[in-house]
């Protein structure tokens, strides 16, 4: 009876701890799924609001190149006051250092040369911050780049000193964007590649300089008085007249 007792004994505590082992596995279970419902909702959560800001990102997107296709005045001036480093913002500044360029500047040669010629250096100053703004960006940048350069040189209607300038310009576009540029070769690296030749070039450039000067007397444009601190006429140092003795 003592063996059977004792063999009893041991098949209950068996059994007990069986039994223990069986509720802590429920137990656990339980635990893990509440654990994976928990991780899935805050997953589900995350999600869904990573697709709200998206959807409301690109909404703003949209928004800002339906302004610039709208290409007024007045929705590209706030476009690029708006947002200056967004795609859409760089462009609309772009297209107002272009507007500023060839609409106010190039056409309005012949009718106002003063304020013609204000409007190339308002232009050559916003491509010029473009440049910086742009850096880097293979898009936006060889743009900026070579609205500086063709701005400087169509300068060169009041002074032939812009050529010069245009020639360092034009040797910054070739250096990133033209056919053994840095970054690779563009549309305006190329362009630029074929000025810079005519512009070294010193037959090319003597008929350059002469076509500028002829068109400087014929439109009457006046001397350069320094503004925006450009490389004009008022930037050289002029003798000072002798008093007669």
């Amino acid at each position: 009876m003592k063996a059977e007792h004792r063999k009893e004994l041991e098949t209950n505590t068996l059994a007990n701890k069986m039994g223990s082992v069986m509720q802590r596995v429920k137990t656990g279970r339980r635990s893990t799924f509440f654990l994976y419902v928990v991780a899935g909702a805050i997953l589900v959560g995350g999600l869904w609001f990573w697709y709200v800001s998206v959807a409301a990102s690109r909404q703003e997107a949209s928004e800002r190149w339906l302004r610039l296709n709208d290409g007024t005045l007045k929705s590209l001036s706030e476009l690029a006051e708006k947002n200056p480093d967004k795609p859409a913002g760089k462009a609309a500044r772009l297209q107002l250092a272009w507007l500023a360029y060839w609409e106010l500047g190039v056409r309005r040669l012949g009718a106002d040369p003063s304020d013609a010629m204000l409007k190339l250096k308002i232009a050559s100053s916003t491509y010029k911050n473009l440049i910086k703004d742009c850096a880097e960006d293979p898009q936006f940048e060889p743009q900026a780049l070579l609205g500086y350069a063709v701005v400087e040189e169509t300068k060169a209607v009041q002074d032939p000193a812009f050529l010069e300038s245009a020639v360092d310009a034009y040797k910054a576009v070739t250096a990133k964007y033209g056919t053994s540029g840095s970054v690779g070769p563009t549309a305006e690296g190329k362009f630029a590649e074929d000025r810079l030749k005519q512009l070294q070039d010193k037959e090319s450039r003597k008929e350059i300089t002469a076509t500028y000067d002829d068109l400087r007397k014929a439109l009457n444009v006046p001397p350069d008085f320094g503004a925006f601190g450009d490389p004009g006429a008022a930037g050289k140092k002029k003798a000072t007249p002798k008093a007669n003795p």
